[in-house]
Parts: C-alpha cells; structure tokens; sequence
C-alpha cells in the first residue's frame, strides 16, 4: 500500500465490508471468562443493527515480533498490532496492556525470539474498511474498558470518541 502515514488509507483492509465494523481481540481460552461477556454483547450490536459486522479473532499472551511467523494466525495478528501501534502512535494515545518486550526461546535448542504481552481483549473499530478507534483491556477480570466502549456504540456520536482506556498523550 503506498499511502502516507497521516492517510486513513494506512489502516484499511482489504475486502472489508462498509460501515461499522467491530474486530474483538482476545487470547485463546479467555471465552470462559469474562470475553464471553463481550462476544455477547458485540454480537448484539450486531444482531440490532448498530454495527454492520463483528469479527471475534484470538491473539497469543506473548506475540513473537521477530521474523519468524509459524501460522496464518500469527500473521495475522501481527498486521493487526502494528496498525493499532500506528494508530495509537498518530492519535497521540497509549495503547495500555502491551507489555515490555522479552527474550525467549523455542525448546531445548530453539534459537532465542523477541516477544510483547499483548492485552487479554481488544477492540478495534473500522469504518468503512478504515481504523477508527483502538480499546485495549488488560484485566481479564475488569473487562470494563471494552465492555463501556460496546455500550457507547449504541449512541451516534461513538464514531468520533476515543477509548476511555487509551491516554491521550499532550
């Protein structure tokens, strides 16, 4: 994509869908938890008619941010961390719940790996194919950050919020 960094443009996927549409980000196993709670209800804003589509995608608690990707999934994940950092990075927010980053290693004899702690749910808005708004949510207990955002979505003016968890930064 050759747009420039300030274009809207820079965080539109291709083959989505017009108008509102959710992606909620979570790790695997979480739906047991509280995320069962906002899959409910980002899918009942879809069923009424507030948002055109949600997409639910599972991301690991440490990504791999070196070269080596292993899965589609993986892949996946990582375009979609680096268009939330963008975004954060040109609204002048901070994105809470991304760790600091660390070495590991795969086994015995895996060579060593930079991963991030990513957040246990994230949601992301687009509109019209373009990323509008990140809400990260650290506790897995308090889901109150993306759960009060999927409430705010049901008002006309969520469009232009931000996230009550991403600090603006003066």
């Amino acid at each position: 994509m050759s747009a420039s960094t300030n274009s809207p443009e820079r965080y539109s996927r291709a083959g989505q869908t017009t108008g509102r549409r959710l992606e909620l980000w979570i790790r695997p196993g979480t739906r047991e938890n509280g995320a069962r709670r906002l899959v409910a209800r980002a899918k009942a804003l879809e069923s009424d008619g507030c948002v055109e589509a949600v997409e639910v995608r599972e991301w690991d608690a440490h990504h791999d941010l070196s070269s080596r990707l292993h899965s589609h999934r993986e892949r996946e994940a990582r375009v979609a961390l680096q268009a939330f950092k963008r975004w954060a990075w040109q609204h002048g927010s901070e994105l809470v719940g991304f760790g600091e980053r660390r070495r590991a290693g795969r086994g015995r004899m895996g060579a060593e790996y930079v991963t991030q702690r990513v957040p246990w749910a994230l949601l992301a808005e687009y509109q019209d194919g373009v990323l509008v708004n990140v809400t990260p949510c650290d506790h897995e207990r308090r889901a109150r950050c993306v759960s009060e955002r999927l409430e705010r979505l049901d008002g006309p003016e969520s469009a232009d919020e931000f996230s009550s968890r991403s600090r603006l930064i003066g």
